[in-house]
């Protein structure tokens, strides 16, 4: 029985130098960011409008080249050696699909 009696005041004394040193320490208050003014709110709106407005032409650019891309295998309009600019292929795209030839 005595044996559990000092067992336990051990327990007691170690618990009591967990909590002192716990209390010793500082505590740590939540950092929080000061609230950002309307100048700087409107800033980062802006940086993220012309980040989207980015995004939405280049896939609109993906997108025009699978279409046209789509349409040369459609009616099967090969690439043409020497056109670099494709100018020739788009002549042969435009009159398989009736529209008028531009200059």
């Amino acid at each position: 029985m005595n044996y559990q009696t000092e067992e336990m005041s051990g327990q007691q004394d170690e618990t009591a130098e967990v909590t002192a040193e716990a209390s010793s320490k500082p505590k740590k208050t939540p950092s929080r960011r000061k609230p950002k003014t309307p100048r700087e709110r409107l800033a980062d709106v802006m940086r993220q409008q012309e980040t989207l407005k980015q995004q939405v032409a280049a896939q609109r650019s993906r997108e025009c080249v699978e279409i046209v891309e789509a349409l040369y295998e459609l009616h099967g309009i090969e690439a043409i050696t020497g056109d670099l600019g494709e100018g020739q292929r788009l002549s042969s795209l435009r009159d398989a699909l009736g529209l008028p030839a531009t200059e």
